[in-house]
């Protein structure tokens, strides 16, 4: 069955929980792990919290970078990438072209549509180039959780408007770091976003590094092992907090389809293991191309989830 008949399902039944089995690989091989009470549908979120690495970081957060309809990254778009200079990551894609309208428009700062200024789909993005799961368990504990994370009068976040997402791995997989050594930490600081409000969970997995330019014949084992084990760690989570929505986005997935056939994508396969084409900004940086096709597959993975209500 697929996830839009299964969610279909679950939709009319009214059943007050859903959980998808880790068998069930529904869009991209992409997966919902449960749908709690606080899911409101894609549409109804109005913040994102992100906390990773280089390929979601738009520049290092801190406290008087604010968000806002105007900025809604807190700093001038898109931010500072680690894609072409100028141009938008994934982060910068989702909420211009591929969230639930209103969108931002870039091309007019100050002239946004009314609908956008009254409802804005602001970003707290706490990722910052080459943090490993040490980096983001800092980034929740030493920047989120004093600031942002007390529901502060600029900010009065709520658990139905936020979603919390995280992207890390790519850089402990670099390293061969064992994820059994690592991604219990990482949870434990998911415990603590949880305590302070957190409801809506989305996690990315690590993807096909391998076909990256600087690709090792052993890392694609050690990608695999980190994957399998943060699926065991995300049901272990899911498991626990019935009233959250925990889901998880496969990247790799994404990654390995578009680099079996990039030409389908509009990307040069003579690019794929070449630095500064349409694929690879460098030995391990996607393009903002590349960032366009992780949104627009965030976006329809998202969509398909209905509201609880």
């Amino acid at each position: 069955m697929n996830l839009t008949s299964l969610l279909s399902r679950y939709k009319s039944s009214g059943s007050k929980e859903l959980e998808i089995a880790e068998n069930i690989r529904p869009l991209h091989a992409s997966t919902v792990y449960h749908v709690g009470s606080t899911w409101m549908g894609f549409s109804a979120i109005r913040r994102l919290v992100i906390f990773g690495d280089s390929y979601s970081s738009v520049e290092f957060l801190n406290d008087e970078e604010r968000p806002s309809a105007t900025d809604p990254l807190g700093i001038d778009f898109p931010g500072l990438t680690y894609n072409e200079s100028g141009l938008p990551n994934w982060v910068g894609h989702l909420i211009t072209k591929y969230c639930p309208e209103p969108r931002y428009n870039p091309e007019n700062r100050d002239k946004q549509t009314e609908a956008w200024n009254n409802s804005p789909l602001l970003v707290h993005d706490y990722a910052k180039g080459g943090q490993t799961v040490a980096g983001v368990q800092s980034q929740i504990a030493n920047l989120f959780l004093p600031t942002l994370g007390k529901k502060p009068k600029w900010a009065p976040w709520t658990a139905q408007e936020t979603l919390f997402i995280t992207w890390v791995g790519i850089n402990d997989c670099g390293v061969f770091a064992d994820p059994a050594d690592v991604l219990e930490g990482l949870f434990t600081s998911q415990e603590r976003l949880y305590k302070a409000g957190a409801r809506n969970f989305l996690f990315f997995d690590v993807p096909t590094l391998h076909l990256s330019l600087d690709r090792q014949a052993k890392l694609l084992e050690v990608i695999r092992k980190w994957n399998t084990v943060l699926g065991e760690q995300i049901n272990r989570f899911s498991s626990k907090h019935k009233d959250a929505t925990v889901l998880r986005f496969s990247a790799f997935r994404v990654f390995e389809v578009l680099l079996d056939d990039p030409e389908t994508f509009g990307l040069d396969p003579a690019d794929l293991y070449r630095r500064g084409g349409s694929i690879w900004m460098d030995h391990i940086h996607p393009t903002s191309a590349v960032h366009d096709h992780i949104a627009s597959n965030v976006a329809d993975f998202l969509s398909e989830i209905p509201s609880k209500q």
